[in-house]
């Protein structure tokens, strides 16, 4: 019998650079590229110095770098500071349908890894896709919607399900055989806590540290079982009884009838294809919102002073980013705020933009008499036919309802920003690469590591690239 761990395995260990379409290799560059610029950026945040501070106390072997701060510590320890950094201003890239961030975990530990390694460029994106695909694949067994099996008993989805990305991404890199890799991924969930989503209301750090977490652990379970520590091959599935009562599914979900989602057409369909990158420094949910008012005012040359009244029709999924009111009119902290559909929206239409989110979602912009009153304008109504469009179509449809103070109205609809129906130009990727790299590093710099992300297949050692990332 095989275990689905085992299947993973002997995949992701099989798995060639040239084995890659080549679209699929370019995604992945872009994914990189995206996940460099909002670290480096995302190295501002007081979560990120104070995590940084931590491990640069404690030392140890100098094996990879933190990404801005350049200092080298050993690679598990690396991977979790550059992961927290990643999803510090909620910038990362997403899958849509899983609500899952991979960058953060994956791409942390995958450069970690392969800096250590010295591996190649063309290595590391392998490792990454290898780490994208599974994770997307374990997400639709544990975090597809409608169930959102996760994330619905109230556990961080980022925590623990990029967590086997970035253990395979770490496993491949470290060239582990089937055995080892099936080990690894195996340690993925059996000793790490989930993480909670208990941070939507008063805005703890939690929720950056899950991500950096899941980066960690991914170098930390591969290097476990290079040196021979044995994990749960049955990991998923459970092999106690038919029931699956011990395996991560069953625990999560109640069944295991979504189990085979893990090795769906495994190496037939690359859902890294279905990837979306974000253009607004919030919840991706808000996106379509921000995106379609922003097009909206341009198009009709509406002014921010001369609205009346925004009204964002929701389904169930997204109601929460109206209520409780009190707390979403009036933001308490950034995280809160980024989960605001009214602030995020309120802020975006008087700056233009929501590509800052540390200036924009300052404590001094919470106050801001100006946003606070346009938010106090936008609200959320729920509008149940836009369940059946995201259980069916998979799209979120933004549709809203503008009226500016002269009596006019406007209706548009509009899908998330950055994703396949509404996906970035390649003119908004470039700049918010260099909009967030340049605020921590020097624009020549910031040109010289755009070029080498560019052509990394043509890097041998992936050390000259971690350097570029650094001041």
């Amino acid at each position: 019998m095989s275990y689905y761990a085992e299947e993973v395995a002997k995949w992701a260990i099989s798995l060639d650079f040239n084995d890659i379409p080549q679209d699929v290799i370019n995604i992945a560059k872009h994914c990189l590229s995206d996940w460099t610029g909002i670290s480096i950026y995302g190295s501002m945040a007081p979560w990120s110095q104070a995590i940084a501070s931590i491990v640069k106390d404690e030392k140890g072997k100098e094996e990879a770098s933190i990404l801005a701060d350049g200092a080298k510590i050993p690679a598990p320890n690396a991977a979790l500071v550059n992961g927290v950094m990643t999803l510090s201003y909620d910038l990362s890239d997403t899958f849509f349908e899983t609500a899952l961030h991979p960058s953060c975990g994956i791409i942390s530990s995958a450069l970690a890894t392969a800096e250590r390694e010295k591996a190649s460029g063309e290595n590391l994106l392998t490792s990454i896709v290898a780490g994208y695909e599974v994770t997307e694949r374990i997400g639709r067994a544990l975090n597809k919607p409608p169930q959102r099996l996760t994330s619905s008993k109230g556990f961080e989805a980022n925590a623990l399900i990029p967590s086997f990305g970035a253990t395979v991404a770490a496993s491949k890199l470290l060239k582990l055989n089937q055995e080892q890799t099936a080990n690894a991924i195996g340690l993925s969930s059996c000793s790490a806590t989930g993480g909670l989503i208990e941070y939507l209301i008063d805005g703890n750090w939690t929720y950056r540290w899950n991500a950096g977490k899941a980066g960690h652990d991914g170098v930390l379970n591969a290097l476990m079982a290079q040196r021979g520590f044995v994990g749960p091959h049955a990991v998923f599935e459970g092999h106690w009884d038919d029931k699956g009562r011990y395996g991560i599914i069953n625990a999560f979900t109640g069944s295991i009838n979504t189990a085979p989602e893990i090795t769906r057409d495994l190496g037939q369909k690359w859902h890294l294809r279905d990837i979306g990158f974000k253009y607004y420094g919030c919840c991706h949910y808000i996106h379509g919102f921000t995106d379609g008012v922003l097009r909206l005012m341009k198009q009709n040359q509406i002014k921010p002073d001369s609205i009346e009244e925004i009204t964002c029709f929701l389904p169930h999924m997204t109601l929460f980013l109206a209520v409780p009111r009190r707390i979403k009119a009036k933001p308490a902290n950034l995280t809160i705020s980024q989960w605001s559909l009214p602030f995020c929206l309120a802020i975006a239409i008087i700056d233009g933009h929501l590509l800052h989110p540390a200036e924009q979602l300052s404590q001094e912009r919470l106050n801001d008499t100006k946003v606070l009153e346009l938010a106090q304008r936008i609200k959320g109504e729920l509008k149940e036919e836009l369940d059946d469009v995201i259980e069916k179509e998979h799209v979120l449809q933004s549709p809203f309802k503008l009226k500016l103070k002269d009596g006019k109205e406007y209706e548009a609809a509009t899908s998330c920003k950055g994703f396949l129906s509404n996906p970035l130009s390649e003119e908004e990727a470039d700049f918010k690469f260099n909009a967030l790299a340049s605020k921590i590093l020097s624009k020549e710099k910031v040109a010289n590591l755009y070029s080498m992300l560019n052509k990394i297949e043509e890097i041998e050692d992936i050390s000259k690239l971690a350097r570029a990332m650094c001041r």
